[in-house]
């Protein structure tokens, strides 16, 4: 079985841009984000050991009903229809469901002519102790983000109202991934800044890691030909497919308010150090904090109203 790899990170940290960086190397194909791994591994007692129709379908059922986004489920990410899922369960079992999910996954990478199959789901940086397990010779790449340019990301995305609580997300996020480098697994943590920077150095010691010989000039296939980034979240990730952008990197230096920095270093400083990225000590002031904490009180009551209604 070929290790499997993964790629985790906060969201907006850069993780669909590593994937679309990788798939330019033909040995490998990662998928479209998962998603389902952690929520379907809690119903695997329904699957049996998928040596009968009835346990088949049934998790074929599963996948097509888990919503990995508003447009579509996660049957999709497999590029087949439900008679060939079928058949190449059929083709694995008996076995778990480690072994499932593995038949499936390797099916799609083959089916992209590669040989070793991946895994593109920012939010598996809460689940790495349950991929470790299921997965043992999993490889992990963990994609780190300065927060500062993190949090004016989601808070422009949408994610959240403040850059407080977009702060609060990549210090959620980025500490589950860290705890990576306490568990005895294939880990491996990269900057974006540097992927931006140096691209090819950047994927060189990756591929190492890995133990991957991939063909050179990837990034120049990448700007080429890039396979194209999942057409639902198109509006999210524009700069696909086009040049890579040095001038992005801690473009928070250049384009954010002292507020905002001070706001987001004052909620994640610890992690900040931890993964090595500069702190500036600005203060902040006396009105964003009350400002804050109003629309932190604020926006969860509004969100459980709107709620109600739209029920």
């Amino acid at each position: 079985m070929k290790p499997p790899i993964f790629i985790i990170g906060c969201g907006r940290s850069g993780t669909t841009l590593l994937r679309e960086l990788i798939n330019q190397c033909e040995d490998i194909f990662v998928l479209k984000e998962s998603a389902f791994i952690p929520y379907l591994y809690k119903q695997r007692k329904d699957y049996g050991d998928f040596s009968t129709a009835e346990y088949r379908e049934r998790f074929i059922s599963d996948l097509k009903s888990f919503k990995r986004t508003s447009k579509d489920t996660a049957i999709d990410i497999f590029e087949m229809n439900e008679d060939q899922l079928k058949e190449k369960l059929e083709e694995v079992a008996p076995t778990n469901y480690t072994g499932a999910l593995h038949k499936l996954f390797e099916a799609t990478a083959r089916n992209n002519n590669a040989v070793y199959w991946g895994d593109k789901t920012p939010l598996y940086t809460s689940y790495i102790p349950l991929i470790s397990e299921l997965f043992p010779n999993a490889r992990i790449i963990h994609l780190i983000r300065d927060p500062r340019d993190v949090s004016k990301s989601i808070k422009s995305a949408g994610w959240s109202p403040t850059i407080k609580g977009a702060a609060k997300i990549w210090k959620k996020q980025v500490s589950k991934g860290l705890e990576g480098r306490k568990l005895d697994i294939n880990y491996y943590e990269m900057k974006y800044e540097s992927l931006l920077i140096n691209p090819t150095k950047e994927l060189d010691k990756l591929f190492d890691w890995l133990g991957i010989e991939c063909e050179e000039n990837l990034v120049e296939k990448y700007e080429k030909r890039g396979k194209g980034v999942d057409q639902n979240f198109k509006t999210m990730h524009e700069l696909i497919g086009k040049p890579i952008q040095k001038s992005r990197a801690y473009s928070w230096k250049k384009n954010m308010k002292i507020a905002d920095i001070a706001e987001v270093e004052s909620v994640a400083e610890a992690e900040i150090k931890k993964v090595g990225y500069e702190i500036t000590n600005y203060e902040v002031p006396l009105t964003r904090k009350i400002k804050s904490s109003l629309i932190d009180v604020a926006h969860p009551i509004a969100s459980k109203v709107k709620r109600k209604l739209v029920k």
